[in-house]
């Protein structure tokens, strides 16, 4: 048992659990099946991570907070439609479906549907929630259809992620917004580990090919620096609003954490904190990357943001949205904005806060 918890958490590092020492999941070669049958294997693991009081579980609940800040310092009006693509176990869903949004959740995995349908319920908020089980590869919805996409924890378990953004960009409405997270090449966190150092990795895939047939095939996190990020962003039209890196820690030598717990937690509160303050070099040395950009071309006819409507109200100068005639009515297909909602008949589900202070984005 200590040692899949070991291998659980490293899959938080690069290249995590594809070492001869690791056992590798079920899925043949194919990179996604991989990816589905790791998060398969545990995926309450994922649900506690965000209760606990570790570093790694700090670090995730940071990257939770930021990213509704960042929902929480967007315009609103009455039936904004939210895909949460990759919603894990549904804490950011479950979030936004509270503060009203209309939310699609997405995964590949379906246990992690059902997490996210389960905690829904358990908040009363299920019927604002709709859920699937599908390829953020290959979406099945029609082209501007949202008016935010959420891609938390998610690009760095994809074999290619610009055919996901590409397809989250092609979904997202002009003038609409998506949050994202990735992990950072150049976090502070990895260079104390020779298995983690960015700099020895090519030396580190140098030896796999050389080994080649001895390593079993694995989930692999795929980093990219802040910088790549941004390339990644500008490729699909999208304006980089903000940013801001977090997570100091666990640091680890072998992948075993070096530091005691309470230490730990204090270094990494430290360093956040002169990383929030703006302090060179470690304002982008966090180990998670989050950014929210925009899709250009807002439309004339969307108007500005109206407050003091509920959500099952209509603007009198904006044109139905088709899944707000109620609070989610049952007879709107998100999918074509056409009345008849379809429910999905798989129980499905894709992948997978301390105050950050974001610094602006460079123009592009």
């Amino acid at each position: 048992m200590a040692a899949n918890a070991r291998i659980r958490k490293a899959a938080y590092y690069p290249g995590a659990i594809d070492e001869m020492t690791g056992s590798a999941p079920s899925g043949g070669s194919d990179p996604q099946k991989l990816v589905d049958s790791y998060f398969r294997e545990d995926p309450y693991y994922w649900e506690q991570i965000y209760k606990g009081a570790g570093v790694l579980d700090l670090v995730h609940q940071l990257r939770l907070e930021v990213v509704l800040k960042l929902v929480d310092s967007l315009p609103r009006w009455p039936s904004q439609r939210v895909l949460d693509a990759g919603c894990g176990a549904g804490l950011a869903t479950v979030a936004l479906a509270k503060r009203g949004y209309l939310l699609y959740a997405l995964d590949s995995v379906a246990e992690m549907i059902d997490l996210t349908r389960n905690t829904a319920v358990r908040e009363g908020v299920q019927e604002r929630i709709r859920y699937a089980r599908g390829d953020v590869n290959h979406l099945t919805f029609a082209g501007e259809t949202f008016d935010l996409v959420l891609a938390v924890g998610v690009l760095p378990w994809l074999a290619a992620p610009e055919g996901a953004l590409a397809e989250m960009c092609r979904v997202l409405k002009p003038g609409g917004h998506i949050i994202l997270t990735t992990d950072n090449r150049w976090g502070l966190c990895w260079f104390l580990d020779p298995l983690t150092n960015p700099l020895l990795m090519p030396f580190k895939e140098m030896a796999r090919s050389v080994i080649g047939g001895r390593y079993k095939p694995a989930a692999r996190v795929r980093m990219i620096s802040t910088a790549q990020c941004r390339k990644l962003l500008r490729s699909q039209g999208l304006r980089v609003m903000q940013e801001s890196t977090l997570g100091f820690g666990p640091f680890s030598f072998l992948r075993r954490e070096i530091l005691p717990h309470n230490l730990g937690l204090r270094l990494h509160r430290q360093l956040q904190r002169l990383a929030d303050q703006g302090y060179p070099l470690l304002r982008s040395a966090g180990a998670q990357h989050v950014v929210m950009a925009r899709k250009s071309s807002l439309p004339a006819d969307r108007g500005r943001p109206i407050s003091g409507l509920s959500i099952g109200q209509r603007s009198p100068d904006r044109a139905h949205s088709g899944w707000g005639q109620s609070p989610i009515s049952r007879d709107s297909d998100i999918r074509t904005c056409r009345p008849a909602w379809s429910q999905p008949s798989a129980s499905g589900s894709i992948s997978r806060p301390g105050r950050p202070a974001h610094r602006s984005a460079p123009q592009n």
